[in-house]
């Protein structure tokens, strides 16, 4: 009897360490994105590091903002990253764990990345606040300008849209926050906008013929959230929207959406 049980342990053994092996395998295109872009950042070489940033990071951010951003920071001593979660769905990956220096320090550090023609690629970047050099960013967070306002409004549904369109919500799981992500998948996100694509409707025609028109003036509410609401009107139809943003250094991410046309 003992011969069995030590046999079913030794089976249960070898799966195990196969499913982890496979994961291991499956994610070490994510891991080995991260840590070139890491490298190349420590060696200065701020226009290698861009290349491993998603297209719509890229959009957001050039070379010489992402230089600003890290020539001051303490991962310009990029040693090597240990990573205690890694994950991913379809075309979206996640990876939580630490950056180490040669300084001998430690810096938290979450990621997403999205693949891009078969390539995995940074999409957004969460140094926790631990990593930070302590400069304008223990500032409390200030809402943008009307037209940052307005364009990210605009981001936001041609983002939605175009996952809508495509049927793949990798883009706009993307581009929203680190800790909604965290609580939902791409799937789900594309049921709660099933409406939208069963009636055929467009939103990047409301982001590209029309401006947002807020409601109310943009504010920070009692849970520190910045909250846009309002409209885009077309002559014959209105997207109206509610959209809260949590501050995730060093921007406003999307952390609820709620839509509708009238």
């Amino acid at each position: 009897m003992l011969k069995y049980i030590l046999i079913a342990i030794a089976v249960a053994v070898v799966v195990i360490g196969g499913v982890f092996f496979l994961l291991f395998n499956a994610t070490s295109g994510l891991t080995e994105t991260a840590d070139n872009f890491f490298t190349a950042l420590s060696s200065k070489d701020y226009q290698k590091a861009y290349t491993y940033l998603s297209k719509e990071f890229q959009t957001k951010t050039s070379p010489e903002d992402l230089q600003n951003r890290f020539m001051n920071s303490e991962i310009k001593n990029y040693s090597s990253a240990s990573w205690h979660n890694r994950s991913f769905e379809n075309n979206v990956g996640k990876l939580e764990g630490e950056v180490k220096t040669s300084t001998g320090g430690t810096i938290p550090i979450n990621l997403v990345l999205v693949k891009e023609n078969d390539e995995w690629k940074i999409n957004s970047i969460d140094k926790l606040e631990s990593g930070f050099v302590q400069s304008t960013d223990s500032k409390e967070p200030k809402i943008p300008d009307d037209v940052e306002l307005k364009q990210m409004t605009k981001e936001i549904i041609m983002a939605l849209g175009n996952s809508i369109i495509n049927k793949d919500f990798a883009e706009f799981y993307g581009i929203i926050s680190y800790t909604w992500s965290k609580q939902t998948k791409p799937e789900e996100l594309r049921k709660a906008f099933v409406s939208f694509e069963e009636k055929n409707i467009n939103l990047n025609d409301f982001a590209h013929q029309t401006e947002p028109v807020f409601d109310k003036v943009p504010a920070i509410d009692e849970n520190g959230l910045l909250v846009l609401s309002g409209s885009f009107p077309l002559k014959d139809i209105s997207l109206i929207f509610t959209m809260k943003f949590i501050y995730e250094h060093p921007k406003w991410k999307l952390i609820s959406i709620n839509i509708k046309t009238v």
